[in-house]
């Protein structure tokens, strides 16, 4: 089985977090287009490549196999 990570969020708060290991550590960064800083952002996501991470493309409303 895949690993896998699933974030409930409502209305921009996120409310709870389930994943296939209790040892799975999620990071949820909350980009607010019109008052946050765009440069940041951009050094988060180069931080994260650069550590290895990978760019995942999440599932919106409907989830596969929930």
């Amino acid at each position: 089985m895949a690993e896998e990570v699933i974030v409930f969020i409502h209305d921009g708060i996120v409310e709870g977090v389930f994943a296939t290991s209790a040892d799975t550590r999620v990071c949820i960064v909350d980009f607010d287009k019109d008052s946050g800083d765009q440069d940041y952002e951009n050094a988060l996501w180069t931080a994260c490549r650069e550590r290895g991470l990978n760019l995942i493309g999440p599932e919106f409303d409907h989830c596969d196999g929930v």
